[in-house]
């Protein structure tokens, strides 16, 4: 199997498991945003339902892929962005408290204790945290606050939103990564891809709920002060437009009960343009429903890539963001809400 050259380490290399095929891109950071320089793709085998069930069937694959993106490779690569999805994907609400040393006035350090306490209340050995966004903060049973650093009280507390998934299978992929040649795998939850391809940053922080129809899983979540509030996985086993739209709604109709202060439902994905199932989805919500397509990555237009042209910008996000270290290591997705909170926070109020 041939590896992958250190010498491209400056690009970002991407990388999404479909139905049908694995879509890697390379891409380089430039003043002008992100730009494509290679694409390539190769037939998802080994995979079923996203599982890798035979890993090296699969590594190869990736690896095939990616040489077609960048044909001049030569040697071993660095790390791999990589789109996770799966139907058995938990989204919990975790909620845990901290009281406060010395003065009691909050620290990032305690932002950062305080967060990764409610990661591990609903962490176990079977499932590990993908992605936690904290949803909102409260000092001394009273007081809800964006930014609590500097404040100054004697308990602080977090809700925190979190996606567990399988280990079994998350480490799955993380070995079928270093089998294709690279080095460090972020496995990145696709909702949030979907989210960064169709919003801007800055945009991130209204309320939405986001359908993304694709051809083999429906992902239903809301966005909501900077990340996902809640989410759904739902499969899609050849749907057709009556069915897909009565999934999506009792789905969405749940999300909506506890959501209701949603400004809008944005829908995107594989199966659009499809102006009956979008139709379909406006006849059933009291809500403005809109067909939404990537934006900043000229050569990926269209709904059916969202997800992966925004898994470009999470990985140049990440890239560009030290303290964004997601979705592999200890404590999964932790290693980027360490220090996420307080710098996060800190950038928009």
């Amino acid at each position: 199997m041939r590896s992958i050259d250190r010498r491209l380490s400056k690009l970002l290399i991407t990388a999404d498991v479909g139905k049908e095929e694995v879509t890697v891109l390379a891409a380089r950071k430039g003043p002008q945003g992100i730009q494509v320089v290679g694409k390539g793709a190769a037939p998802s085998l080994g995979i079923e339902g996203g599982e890798p069930v035979h890993p090296g069937d699969a590594a190869e694959q990736l690896l095939e892929a990616f040489e077609k993106a960048l044909p001049e490779a030569e040697r071993r690569f660095g790390t791999l962005y990589l789109n996770f999805d799966d139907h058995r994907m938990e989204s919990v609400c975790s909620r845990a408290f901290l009281s406060l040393k010395g003065e009691g006035e909050v620290r990032e350090s305690d932002v950062r204790e305080v967060c990764r306490l409610a990661e591990r209340l609903v962490g176990n050995f079977e499932k590990r945290a993908l992605y936690a966004h904290p949803l909102r903060f409260l000092l001394d049973d009273r007081d809800v606050v964006a930014n609590p650093v500097g404040i100054f009280g004697q308990k602080l507390e977090v809700w925190m939103h979190v996606l567990l998934v399988s280990s079994k299978r998350f480490e799955a992929w993380q070995r079928v990564s270093e089998r294709a040649g690279f080095s460090n795998a972020h496995l990145v939850p696709s909702a949030w891809s979907t989210a960064c391809g169709i919003f801007p940053k800055e945009e991130r922080f209204r309320k939405r709920m986001v359908v993304d129809l694709g051809s083999d899983l429906l992902n239903l979540f809301v966005l909501a002060g900077g990340g996902i509030a809640e989410s759904r996985v739902l499969i899609n086993d050849g749907m057709t437009v009556t069915r897909a739209v009565e999934a999506v709604s009792d789905a969405g109709k749940e999300l909506f009960q506890r959501h209701s202060d949603a400004e809008e439902i944005c829908v995107t994905g594989d199966l659009l343009p499809n102006e009956a199932l979008v139709q379909g989805l406006r006849e059933q919500f009291p809500l403005s429903v809109r067909e939404v397509s990537p934006v900043r990555v000229p050569e990926l237009q269209g709904p059916s890539f969202s997800a992966l042209a925004g898994l470009l910008q999470v990985a140049g996000e990440l890239d560009k963001e030290s303290f964004w270290r997601p979705f592999d290591g200890e404590g999964g997705i932790w290693n980027r809400v360490k220090q996420k909170a307080a710098a996060f926070i800190g950038e928009y109020f």
